[in-house]
């Protein structure tokens, strides 16, 4: 069975490799045919490659079959334009991204042994003994068209923008519900660069050993001089060439190191005097995919919420925390971790101990008392060894309309299923507990919430699979019925956090979008002296629905 796999791999790229031989010969038309087989190809090996992670890595493998037809694709719209070329170009845009999320959201996954999917793959009709119910369930349903992504955007208010990344050329798509544009951008290689650039001169300089406060201060003022130097010359790579005037509301579909990107910080390109950042003119939200908004939306929830949130926020994570009650008995020397939870932390090199987060209390109280309302059951508050993960699981969250998570985040980027939230990993009584909320229990939980806050350490980051998207914490929410989640991009100060947080639910109370709620909340800030930097508050962004 390896054997007649990797004939079938082999095809595809001895196809690939003709088709890029014809793109330089400038035979368009024979490259397009050759790599139209490597892509048959590769859907079809979707369809049977059933684990999550290895379907997951399976595309990021051959993301560069889709960029080279997609390069081909544009080429023939630029040589023969009005023949279709662009919008089948946009179609296979989206038939490379996030085709493991888009999967979930309509089948379960699958569990069955590595040895039991490949026979289903190589003899899908032969083996019928090891079908389950649920995978002889129907195949999901295809990636949007371009025609029925613009059915899904408002008329008049948004417009998509989604971009496609190639070693050669790169594509932007701007999708409005009347009319369509593609522009062309630089090589991936040179956007990546600019993206690094841009994201270390946004974090603040720390203060060196020996280093007096002046030159501490001239430091500071050069890189924020390097910051918005990078931030113009990537607002105008990304947004130079698009038309936004008219929208109020930008949909962004990034690709490989746009995902790292806080849209919301970038400056309009021309935007005069003055110089404003796109979140003083947009609601700016994120989507892995435009076909993903669409299946979100055929598959929201049935179920209403009957309480309106619940908060998790300062759990007890090691015996020597003064809220232990009880001596720890025999447990002695390091403690005990999940094996999860340990793999986790080797994989991205932390510390095993854990510090307690004493601030999220703070900010834990102060959501609770901006939604308290009469019925003292609508928001429940999970604080100290109350913050478990038997408490999740238990309860399920079907409930709450709103879900906080005040944690510590582990996104472990050479392991995607170990990554998860800490809760309490001791008990009262001081005995260890199986606190780590993996990737896996949230894809089972079964949620009815129109938002999902991760409040947590980088917790929108993850294992960034090229056009899979990375897939992280907020990818599992999703998949398990939220609406919308909100995660950060990078570590954030505490006081900060707070701040923005207690700023988004007052919106969000008052009857805003949690989309519209961020924006302002994050405007707001941005006009405060002390947190006018983005990097206090462009971390968190917004995934999925923004309705």
């Amino acid at each position: 069975m390896q054997q007649q796999l990797g004939e079938i791999e082999g095809v595809a790229i001895v196809q690939y490799e003709l088709a890029r031989t014809y793109l330089r010969l400038n035979r368009l038309e024979e490259a397009k045919s050759a790599i139209e087989k490597t892509i048959d190809i590769v859907e079809k090996q979707r369809i049977s490659i059933s684990h999550f992670e290895s379907r997951a890595s399976y595309f990021a493998a051959v993301h560069s079959y889709y960029a080279v037809y997609i390069d081909i694709l544009m080429r023939l719209d630029q040589k023969e334009p009005g023949r279709g070329f662009a919008e089948k170009a946009f179609d296979a845009s989206e038939r490379s991204r996030a085709r493991s999320l888009l999967d979930l959201l309509t089948t379960a996954s699958q569990d069955a042994p590595c040895e039991e999917l490949l026979v289903k793959q190589l003899h899908p009709r032969s083996q019928p003994e090891i079908a389950t119910a649920r995978q002889a369930a129907d195949p999901p349903p295809p990636t949007l068209t371009l025609k029925e992504v613009q059915a899904e955007i408002e008329p008049g208010d948004t417009v998509l923008l989604e971009y496609s990344l190639g070693d050669k050329k790169s594509y932007v798509w701007a999708v409005e519900h009347g009319q369509v544009a593609v522009h062309e951008l630089p090589q991936s290689e040179r956007i990546r660069k600019l993206v690094e650039s841009f994201r270390q001169t946004l974090v603040p300089p720390r203060l060196r050993a020996g280093e007096n406060a002046s030159d501490y201060q001239s430091r500071v003022r050069r890189q924020e001089q390097s910051y918005r130097a990078y931030a113009r010359q990537l607002s105008r790579v990304l947004f130079g060439p698009v038309a936004l005037t008219g929208a109020k509301r930008v949909l962004i579909v990034p690709d490989g190191s746009l995902q790292y990107v806080p849209f919301a910080a970038l400056p309009i390109p021309q935007s005069g005097p003055g110089e404003q950042l796109l979140v003083s003119r947009y609601e700016v939200d994120v989507l892995p995919s435009a076909s993903v908004l669409g299946t979100l939306r055929k598959t929201a929830s049935k179920r209403a919420p009957t309480a309106t949130a619940v908060i998790f926020a300062d759990p007890v994570f090691e015996a020597d925390d003064p809220r232990v009650l009880t001596n720890r008995g025999t447990s002695g020397g390091r403690q005990e971790r999940p094996a999860a939870l340990t793999r986790a932390i080797l994989d991205i090199q932390g510390s095993q101990y854990i510090p307690r987060l004493q601030a999220s209390r703070d900010e834990a109280n102060a959501i609770a008392n901006v939604l308290h309302s009469r019925d003292s059951q609508a928001v429940h508050v999970a604080l100290d060894f109350s913050a478990s993960r038997d408490f999740v699981l238990r309860d399920g969250l079907t409930r709450f309309r709103l879900v906080h998570f005040a944690t510590h985040g582990i996104v472990d980027p050479r392991r995607p299923e170990m990554s998860g939230l800490i809760l309490s990993l001791i008990d009262r009584n001081g005995r260890k507990q199986d606190g780590y909320l993996r990737l896996g229990d949230i894809y089972n939980l079964k949620l009815s919430a129109d938002l999902v806050v991760l409040s947590s350490c980088e917790s929108a980051l993850g294992k960034d699979l090229e056009a899979e998207g990375i897939i992280g914490l907020p990818r599992g929410f999703l998949y398990a019925g939220a609406k919308s989640v909100i995660a950060s991009l990078w570590k954030v100060n505490d006081e900060a956090t707070a701040k923005l947080m207690a700023g988004l639910y007052a919106r969000i109370k008052r009857g805003e979008s949690p989309s519209s709620a961020l924006r302002r909340a994050q405007l707001e800030m941005a006009h405060d002296e002390q947190w006018s930097k983005p990097y206090y508050w462009a971390a968190f962004a917004l995934q999925g629905e923004y309705k």
